[in-house]
């Protein structure tokens, strides 16, 4: 049984509101709540350590809709500390590359001597996704 047009909009309605996508960005699309299959998850280094989820959000954003980003944190600091890197996994293997193309050796962020590090992270090679 399939569900009636209206129920699926308003569902993904919810979903897009509740996970904070509902921003569409370079002509993003609306996404469900999980990346593509080929997505890729990025390692990113030569972060501000006071950087928090919302500012790399931003930096992120303008490549396509982020669907993740987890940054590394120092659990033995209270409160735990950034390690001044993050994953990100953007929504499209596409994003992810522009990103990267963009971002990695190129861009210096505020404070960091170095420039940004972006590579597909060790667990994708290993899934054979790079």
């Amino acid at each position: 049984m399939r569900c009636p047009k209206s129920a699926v909009t308003m569902r993904n309605e919810e979903l897009l509101l509740s996970n904070g996508t509902a921003n569409k960005m370079n002509g993003a699309l609306d996404h469900s709540d999980q990346p593509d299959p080929d997505a890729i998850k990025m390692f990113v280094g030569q972060i501000p350590r006071s950087w928090s989820e919302k500012e790399l959000k931003e930096l992120f954003e303008p490549y396509g809709a982020v669907y993740q980003i987890n940054v590394l944190r120092d659990r033995s600091q209270n409160p735990p500390q950034s390690k001044g890197c993050c994953f990100v996994t953007f929504y499209t293997r596409k994003a992810a590359l522009e990103a990267q193309n963009a971002l990695h050796n190129i861009k210096t962020l505020p404070g960091m001597h170095h420039p940004i590090q972006m590579k597909p992270a060790d667990s994708e090679k290993s899934n054979g996704r790079w």
